[in-house]
């Protein structure tokens, strides 16, 4: 199956069942990108899980941002808090980050304009 028929598939999937957590994969080079909004349910620094699944590395280079954009310090993502996540996929399975919005609340769907960076469905 081709990746546009493949993902084609994942989203009318996501959008039809509106359950779990919402990610969306898109065709970056080799690496595929991955965008996801969730909880945060451990931090340590360097990794964190999103949503009790989503393990996601930190590098050196990961952006954490508020909503308006404004750049803050990892220690921002110590206790539960919602976030969107932008990053690329590793073959082990791990997502690493490249930017991480600190969210306010989760986001629904008819709410999503009002925050120009998501990008799902």
């Amino acid at each position: 199956m081709n990746i546009t028929k493949w993902l084609t598939v994942v989203l009318l999937l996501t959008f039809l069942t509106g359950a779990g957590p919402v990610w969306v994969e898109a065709a970056q080079g080799k690496k595929p990108a991955r965008f996801l909004q969730g909880f945060v349910t451990s931090y340590d620094g360097d990794r964190m899980v999103v949503n009790e699944t989503w393990r996601i590395r930190l590098t050196g280079k990961t952006r954490v941002l508020t909503v308006d954009g404004e750049e803050r310090a990892r220690l921002h993502l110590e206790g539960q808090k919602w976030v969107y996540v932008e990053g690329v996929e590793r073959r082990d399975g791990t997502i690493e980050a490249v930017k991480i919005y600190l969210l306010p609340k989760y986001i629904e769907k008819d709410e999503r304009d009002m925050y120009p960076f998501m990008k799902l469905p």
